[in-house]
């Protein structure tokens, strides 16, 4: 096990735990190693934040949000809302493993947060989860005034296989003449590629999966395992957006990057791509860390990646 590179936090967290670990072994197996993880980490963030209030609810007979609304919002004041989307390479992951997280995007922002519980693979094949994401989106854009929102403040957030729904779900409100409903997009080590189909212009700098084999938490056999489940199609711009032909029509873009991720150069790929597009795009970079490290909140680490990312959003909502 390599030292080299990563951040002496990440090392001595690594020690505490063991040592250093990935998800492996066969989809089953993968998901209850993902979700695990969730079970264990819960108790380390403490109690819930009493600062917000949250409440789950069907939005058909096939997805289940749960809203976080910040107990500071005053009467008839209204507040930016979130789409978030969890993390979990696509077959794993729920509400509850990154509840804190939205908990204190909600308070710090302040901002209104939808969690959504979107149907996930093997069982549903891409695109359902992305179509989930999409119909969770008009579901709470319908209901802005019921929810306290601001219909011209939304955004979509989330993290890995969930930014790539964040970024996917933009995508199709693009495709379906939709695009003056999304502000921005949140994308948090995001999936934009297929490790066998990036962009061709973008090739020389798409070296995270060569330089990032012995990784923490997720490798090339979880991305196999990930891409093999889910159904995706390398050659899919509705699910691989560093392949859309529409990334000039994009809202600004907030992207997390880490330098021990096998997605570091999906995301660097994509902040290179908006550029040339003309799109606002910022990029937060975390050396020496892992993918999705800010889910452990023993690190101080976290706190920073949470507060860029509450700053984050108030980038591409302009403010």
């Amino acid at each position: 096990m390599s030292a080299e590179g990563y951040d002496q936090e990440w090392l001595a967290l690594e020690a505490a735990m063991g040592g250093r670990s990935a998800l492996t072994g066969d989809v089953d197996v993968i998901t209850a190693q993902y979700n695990a993880v969730g079970v264990q980490l819960a108790p380390h963030w403490g109690a819930p934040l009493d600062t917000v209030s949250t409440y789950d609810t069907k939005i058909n007979e096939h997805v289940t949000v749960r809203i976080y609304t910040p107990k500071s919002l005053q009467t008839g004041q209204t507040l930016p809302v979130g789409l978030y989307y969890h993390g979990g390479g696509y077959i794993a992951g729920d509400l509850d493993f990154e509840d804190p997280i939205c908990r204190r995007i909600a308070h710090l922002t302040p901002c209104i947060v939808v969690a959504v519980e979107y149907r996930l693979a093997p069982k549903f094949k891409l695109p359902i989860g992305i179509e989930d994401g999409y119909n969770a989106f008009l579901w709470a854009h319908g209901k802005a005034a019921e929810l306290r929102g601001d219909p011209s403040a939304f955004f979509t957030i989330g993290g890995s296989a969930g930014a790539g729904i964040a970024l996917a779900v933009a995508e199709k409100l693009i495709r379906n003449g939709k695009r003056n409903l999304v502000k921005g997009v949140i994308a948090m080590n995001p999936i934009t590629a297929h490790f066998s189909n990036p962009p061709a212009k973008y090739k020389h700098i798409y070296k995270s999966y060569g330089e990032n084999t012995m990784v923490p938490l997720i490798d090339k056999h979880c991305m196999d395992i990930s891409f093999e489940s889910s159904g995706a199609r390398p050659d899919d711009s509705a699910v691989f957006i560093a392949l859309s032909p529409n990334l000039s029509f994009y809202p600004p873009v907030y992207l997390v990057s880490c330098e021990k991720d096998i997605l570091r150069d999906d995301c660097i790929v994509l902040e290179h791509m908006l550029k040339d597009a003309g799109v606002k795009v910022k990029r937060d970079h975390y050396p020496g860390y892992p993918h999705y490290f800010f889910v452990f909140p023993s690190l101080k680490k976290t706190a920073v990646c949470l507060q860029n990312i509450v700053n984050g959003i108030k980038f591409v909502l302009g403010k």
